[in-house]
């Protein structure tokens, strides 16, 4: 028996009266126009880097606020890892966007991560690499460090977001390999206005020598962050992650599931989570311990400074009191010397 032929025939409609298809293109403007759109950002980095800074610069608007500017720095013994989210609507031009950020404060501050984490973020997000606070480094700097990040992700075989090239669109094909050749952005977080030395009004921070402008390409890649995360390819983000990322966790999750009900694995033994525990706890004291030596040293440190502050303010003083009895003594010498005469 022979089997069935599949033929696939591709006519173009020419009647005088349309059939609609051409229509679906707006049909689907309509759909994404009312039901809006949602899009989800992490940021990792460890503290001090600008995060909540940089997602604020990038929105335009206050999403997140700061921590406590007393407390910002300080250092939470009892809470190595945790991760913050905050939602948001925004709307422009009557297009709705429900944003969440997913923030991890404190992320690598207790762990030295030299040869501790496996790459496989990659293949669970779409990952873009970014160096903060680029307004600290020089041009040369920026360029070297940047260098020696895409030769570690080419050796680690890191998969980072790709935008796709258009091939039928030269322009909109050659913004997107400017974005890949600029990969790691370097960004410079403000939401400060300061004004340049033409005048203009400007987002960026004052300093000495100038200013550094958030959206100059010239002093940082902040315009092509954004647009590679809103202007251009929001909506391909959020279709990788839901066709890529998503259906290959779903699978997975198909795969160790049976009947509905999820498959034991060998970390859910309670002899495990009793060992973990225990670990997590000794680390916490470890940390506590180097802690309390490390206030220890440091208020050794101000003790030694501050009574060598004194020394010197005696010392100081014995001088100028030395001085003051060789005026007087030079001043009597002066004196008998013109009697004399």
């Amino acid at each position: 028996m022979a089997p069935p032929t599949t033929t696939t025939t591709t006519t173009t409609a020419e009647s005088a009266s349309p059939i609609g298809i051409a229509n679906l293109p707006n049909q689907r403007h309509k759909i994404v126009a009312k039901r809006g759109a949602a899009f989800t950002i992490m940021v990792a980095g460890e503290s001090g880097l600008g995060k909540t800074t940089f997602i604020n610069t990038l929105f335009s608007t206050t999403i997140k606020n700061y921590a406590d500017h007393k407390r910002r720095h300080a250092k939470q013994v009892d809470k190595t890892v945790e991760i913050e989210i905050t939602k948001a609507e925004l709307e422009e031009k009557f297009f709705k966007v429900r944003l969440t950020v997913i923030d991890t404060p404190g992320f690598g501050d207790y762990v030295n991560n030299r040869d501790s984490w496996m790459p496989i973020i990659d293949s669970r997000v779409n990952l873009i690499p970014v160096v903060a606070k680029a307004d600290t480094l020089s041009p040369a700097d920026l360029a070297r460090y940047k260098q020696k990040i895409q030769a570690v992700i080419e050796a680690q075989g890191i998969k980072i977001y790709t935008p796709p090239i258009e091939e039928d669109d030269e322009a909109a094909a050659q913004h997107a390999r400017s974005l890949m050749a600029a990969m790691p952005f370097a960004v410079i977080g403000s939401e400060k206005d300061v004004k340049t030395g033409d005048g203009r009004i400007v987002k960026g921070r004052q300093y000495s020598w100038g200013v550094a402008e958030v959206e100059n390409e010239d002093h940082c890649d902040f315009k092509k962050l954004r647009s590679i995360l809103i202007r251009t390819h929001m909506l391909d983000l959020i279709h990788t992650t839901e066709e890529a990322h998503y259906e290959a966790y779903r699978a997975q999750q198909m795969e160790t599931r049976k009947f509905g009900e999820a498959r034991p694995r060998k970390l859910d033994n309670p002899k495990f989570k009793e060992e973990e525990e225990s670990l997590r706890k000794r680390f916490t004291e470890q940390v506590k311990i180097e802690e309390h030596r490390f206030r220890q040293w440091e208020q050794k440190l101000i003790s030694e400074r501050d009574r060598l502050n004194k020394d010197l303010e005696s010392t100081h003083a014995a001088i100028k009191s030395l001085e003051q009895e060789l005026e007087q003594m030079q001043g009597s010498a002066a004196t008998r010397s013109h009697g004399r005469r």
